[in-house]
């Protein structure tokens, strides 16, 4: 219970940040986080079909990454 709320609390704070950045004049992101950010980094895709099966992988491994290691292990032997 523990882990799925940090792990919910984390994704909350990336929102949260890139929000934040997105909203803010790339003077400012600078300034206030020591990034640099330009404009064509801004232009991006806020969905992009082709990376959905990547984000279900990386999903399962954050909820089953231990269960599948002792499976490899299992079957290595």
């Amino acid at each position: 219970m523990v882990i799925l709320i940090f792990t919910f609390l984390a994704i909350g704070i990336i929102i949260y940040l890139c929000i934040n950045i997105i909203e803010d004049s790339p003077k400012e992101v600078e300034d206030e986080y020591h990034i640099t950010v330009t404009e064509e980094d801004r232009e991006y895709k806020y969905w992009d079909t082709i990376m959905v099966p990547i984000f279900c992988a990386t999903m399962m491994t954050l909820f089953e990454g231990n269960q599948q290691i002792l499976n490899l292990y299992s079957e290595a032997d």
